[in-house]
């Protein structure tokens, strides 16, 4: 349900968007496109209320406006903060580091030591967190379904008004309804049905609907009049109004809250009714098109408009009709060079308005700016040290926990001070990956280790079965299937120095960079301190990463997924959990169902189908 809401939110600010920009564009032409074009440029934005996700593109809107998508997660969620632990934008739980003297390093050392029982469980502001989602949530979903039961409820009153009053129509108005049918060569049946159930002429259902006309009114309009009205009526069964009468109309109550939005189908439902009225002109006498204006005139005058969600009508207010009747009397056909330009002006505004922010391409990796930084800081975390058994610290392993708009996410933070003590690790045998993260692990008698570069896989859930990209271990390529040599690959690569070069690189750049150890890799999440853009297309799942601070300590990365325990996590939430603990540069590895950390000995994530068949793995050996 929080996807959903997270959904209406994103697209509902993109209408705050939309509604001034079409507005504008139909003033800029006004009478210039007919009145079916100021018609139809409202359904970009019907349909764009209506995609759960949309193309990037470097002509998108969006693109002006870089942080716009990143807006929907901090309208609800809640920044919280204590002197136990933060919450940062996405929900991932950071808990503040102790600092204690090790007595290893010497007295001038510290040592930021993450407990991991500190967090274990969900803070009570945490939960505060979470009930003031919920809070938004239910008001949302608590106005739409109020304003989804009136709806359901008045419809579902005419209906039984209808049924109990219904009247049958003479053969004369048949005939005139038959007569009007032809003109507009429709062929399906339209009940024609008289009731005392509405006071103005309409057409009502949202599939087959049927046509109403007032039990009173009948006595009052000649069939000059009723011809008229029965036109209007049948061109909207012809234009298929009454569908997007509803789905405007469902729109409506999914986006109750939102003014532009309303205000947006407000102004075009005046425009079907302009649309509508300039194609009945369009098909009848010139001499007859007055004749249709006196008839709108006089239906003003003997009935009154009703306001029924969900109806398609001839009738509005006196002051929504001035623009009928302005263009009806002065009705004349546009040039086919302008028709010609309506559509190609919609293309380019669908191109602009229907499509996402693309991702901003990686910046290059300035190496100097990172070298200048002083490496392995005293004031930082210090490495994987041992304890006296000769066992691993498990100080090192942070627990990260969280909430995004999917549910809670949990997950691994592996810190490693010495970067110089990471290398690749590699799988293939028979052109296929054969073994695991662990496996390769116990082999190489690593500390520890996640899986890295990029691979394919033959289902959602199943093994590495073939590396994409290239592969660096010690300094050599040990496998590239890059059809261009020298084209650039999202990367994850370590010099000689230990330093963390991401972003988008050719095998020539790194080998300038005295690259040592890499894995083709991405998207970038953080490049030079700079956080990337980042596309909501990706949704959530299992996610590994990799991270360095400017001192060159290593932060490895892995959230669960896919199980009710920990759903997954954004991109958005693994780039805020690294700026959060300081890495200046970071990218995402490959995730899903390989997402996998291995520690001492043992699995310490949870991977969603256990431990799979990986295609390379960073590791940190002793």
């Amino acid at each position: 349900m929080f996807a959903v809401f997270n959904w209406v939110l994103f697209s509902s600010l993109i209408a705050c968007l939309m509604v001034p920009i079409i507005l504008l564009v139909k003033l800029a032409v006004k009478d210039k496109l007919p009145p079916s074009w100021h018609y139809y440029i409202w359904f970009l934005l019907l349909i764009r209320l209506a995609l759960p996700v949309a193309p990037g593109s470097p002509l998108s809107i969006l693109n002006v406006l870089p942080t716009f998508e990143n807006i929907v997660l901090k309208t609800y969620d809640v920044k919280v903060s204590t002197e136990k632990n933060t919450i940062n934008e996405t929900g991932a739980i950071v808990v503040p580091a102790k600092t204690l003297t090790n007595s290893q390093s010497g007295p001038s050392q510290t040592r930021h030591n993450y407990p991991v029982q500190g967090i274990a469980t969900l803070s009570d502001n945490f939960n505060y967190k979470i009930s003031t989602n919920l809070l938004v949530l239910l008001i949302w979903l608590t106005g739409a379904i109020i304003f989804g039961v009136y709806v359901i409820f008045i419809n579902g009153r005419l209906l039984m008004r209808i049924r109990t009053n219904a009247q049958s129509a003479q053969e004369s108005e048949k005939w005139i309804l038959e007569q009007c049918k032809s003109i507009l060569n429709i062929q399906a049946n339209i009940p024609l049905i008289i009731t005392p159930a509405v006071r103005t002429p309409v057409l009502f259902g949202f599939f087959k609907p049927i046509l109403l006309l007032p039990y009173h009114l009948l006595d009052k309009i000649n069939d000059k009049e009723l011809k008229h009205i029965f036109l209007h009526e049948l061109t909207h069964f012809k234009r298929k109004d009454f569908a997007v009468n509803g789905l405007m109309l469902l729109l409506k109550v999914i986006h109750w809250f939102n003014p532009l939005v309303w205000y947006g189908f407000y102004k075009m439902h005046q425009d079907i009714e302009i649309a509508c009225d300039a194609f009945v002109l369009s098909r009848i006498e010139p001499e007859e098109c007055t004749h249709y204006g006196y008839t709108i005139i006089h239906l003003l005058r003997i009935a009154k408009p009703q306001r029924i969600p969900g109806v398609t009508g001839i009738m509005a207010k006196e002051s929504k009709m001035k623009r009928r009747i302005i263009m009806i009397s002065s009705f004349k056909k546009i040039p086919t060079k302008r028709i010609v330009i309506g559509p190609v002006l919609l293309i380019i505004l669908g191109t602009i308005m229907l499509t996402g922010a693309k991702n901003s391409p990686a910046e290059q990796v300035n190496t100097s700016d990172v070298r200048s930084s002083n490496l392995m800081s005293t004031d930082t975390y210090v490495g994987l040290g041992l304890n006296n058994d000769g066992h691993v610290n498990t100080d090192y392993l942070v627990d990260i926990q969280g909430q995004n708009y999917a549910g809670k996410f949990t997950g691994k933070m592996m810190v490693v001070p010495d970067p110089l003590k990471i290398v690749v690790g590699f799988s293939l045998k028979n052109s296929k990956p054969d073994k695991t993260t662990s496996d390769m692990s116990k082999e190489s008698k690593a500390v520890g280790a996640i899986n890295a570069g990029a691979s394919n896989s033959d289902s959602v859930f199943g093994p590495a079965i073939s590396p994409t990209g290239f592969v660096v271990n010690n300094g050599k390529i040990i496998y590239n299937d890059l059809k261009d040599g020298n084209s650039a690959q999202d990367v994850a690569a370590l010099t000689d120095k230990g330093l963390l070069i991401v972003g988008r690189h050719t095998i020539s750049e790194l080998k300038e960079y005295g690259v040592k150890e890499a894995v083709s890799a991405g998207p970038s999440l953080i490049v030079n301190r700079t956080p990337q853009t980042l596309s909501d297309d990706w949704g959530v799942s299992s996610r590994t990463a990799i991270g360095q601070q400017a001192d060159g300590t290593v932060f490895l990365l892995v959230i669960n997924g896919r199980s009710k325990e920990s759903m997954g996590a954004t991109l958005k939430d693994m780039q805020n959990i690294l700026l959060e603990h300081g890495a200046v540069n970071a990218t995402l590895l490959d995730g899903g169902s390989l997402s996998t950390m291995y520690f001492h000995g043992n699995i310490v994530n949870h991977p969603p189908e256990g431990e799979q068949i990986v295609s390379s793995t960073f590791m940190v050996m002793p």
